[in-house]
């Protein structure tokens, strides 16, 4: 996938998605805390699809 300087593959294209739309919708700290709890209660299992 291509947008303007930026080249996103198939398989990290929704995350880069969901990352975008959180900043556009102002919810990205949240999402972003939530992470961050999932991958240190899980021991980075989070990472995984």
């Amino acid at each position: 996938m291509k947008r303007s300087g930026a080249w996103w593959v198939k398989a990290t294209g929704n995350s880069m998605l969901s990352i975008r739309c959180a900043i556009y919708n102002g919810t990205y700290d949240r999402v972003f805390e939530l992470y961050k709890q999932a991958c240190s209660s899980n021991s980075g299992s989070a990472l995984s699809p």
